[in-house]
């Protein structure tokens, strides 16, 4: 932020969104049944949310396995980073030494880019190998320890000082993706919230905590207001929202699933008493389908306030609601209220999109 608390637009940090590159290696689960040296859950958890937010905020990554396909067993990628990368083929080898591969290789040098993040399994072979030989060749090397994992604590922790001594640098995930977006009222920061949401640990407990009191009415959302920002602008975009909300709410009306779903941003996050939240875009268009097949489906809603962030690219609506519904157990109407938030984030054409979702 700078002194006149806007968002800063030149990131200072080592790693950025436009100089680095992710590379993850050999994250597969027979190969993982070797890494001792680390929760398999917690690392699981880390390498996903670091695949999440690359892809998130546009960081180019590179996948690669080894002996995932090609003889009587198959090992494939986790499942947690290819449903991210769903549409990514993963570089399979048959060495352990992946920066050897012609085609990895290729795909390191398309990117144009130097410094590399690198994470892998087990540390001290797969990554080991590949962080040391990019290192010599001139690459500006960070390695993710707690996306990697090592047959044994040691073994683990005497890779990490070999690649150190050999001027690798280690940063942990968490660091890695507050590097990329160091200003919270930057759009790439807004862009890694589902991130920190789904897998950022005691700091997604604290934001859980926060946002329930906001839910709740008990403290008012965050304006993070800017001194000297055009009254008239921040109004507009409120205008604009407001007219987005009714809508939206017309949509409800005429049972229109395909335009009610245009009006949430990708990676949105429904909320709602009674059933599980709806965190992809498949639970997404499966929650909006089900509500709108309910022939007794009504909604009011009363708005009471919408306010639009200082950095003018994030705003929230909040009011209460009163909803008819159909009980699945009788089969009869019934009525229900609550209050709703819905947090709203500027798209990249100017538009605005619901992000997430809350009723209460």
């Amino acid at each position: 932020m700078n002194k006149n608390n806007t968002p800063v637009t030149n990131n200072p940090n080592e790693l950025t969104i436009e100089n680095s590159v992710l590379v993850l290696i050999d994250h597969q689960p027979w190969v993982a049944l070797m890494a001792q040296s680390i929760d398999p859950g917690l690392m699981i958890n880390n390498v996903a949310g670091l695949a999440q937010a690359a892809r998130d905020v546009g960081v180019p990554t590179i996948l690669t396995t080894i002996g995932a396909k090609g003889s009587i067993l198959v090992d494939p990628l986790f499942k947690e980073i290819s449903e991210i990368f769903p549409d990514v083929t993963p570089i399979d080898r048959t060495s352990t030494h992946a920066w050897s591969h012609p085609e990895f290789r290729a795909a390191i040098d398309a990117t144009g880019r130097k410094k590399l993040i690198m994470a892998g399994l087990v540390t001290e072979v797969c990554l080991a190998q590949s962080v040391l030989a990019a290192q010599k060749e001139g690459y500006e090397v960070y390695f993710v320890p707690d996306c990697s994992g090592g047959t044994t604590v040691e073994a683990h922790e005497d890779a990490k000082a070999r690649m150190v001594q050999a001027g690798a640098r280690p940063i942990n995930w968490l660091a890695v993706i507050s590097e990329w977006a160091p200003d919270y009222r930057a759009p790439e920061r807004a862009a890694l919230g589902d991130v920190w949401s789904r897998r950022g640990g005691i700091i997604n407990l604290a934001g859980d905590y926060v946002l329930a009191q906001v839910t709740a009415g008990l403290v008012p959302m965050p304006s993070w207001a800017a001194p000297g920002q055009a009254q008239t602008g921040r109004q507009t975009d409120a205008d604009a929202i407001n007219r987005l909300a009714e809508e939206m709410l017309s949509a409800f009306e005429t049972k229109d699933s395909a335009k009610v779903n245009t009006y949430y941003a990708p990676g949105a996050v429904i909320a709602t008493p009674g059933r599980p939240a709806a965190k992809d875009a498949r639970a997404l268009t499966k929650a909006i389908k089900d509500d709108l097949a309910d022939p007794n489906l009504k909604i009011t809603v009363s708005h009471e306030k919408t306010e639009v962030s200082g950095s003018g690219d994030m705003a929230y609506r909040r009011g209460s609601f009163k909803i008819t519904t159909t009980n699945p157990q009788t089969k009869q109407a019934e009525q229900s209220e609550g209050t709703y938030l819905a947090i709203f984030r500027k798209q990249a054409d100017g538009s605005w999109k619901i992000a997430e979702d809350f009723g209460v």
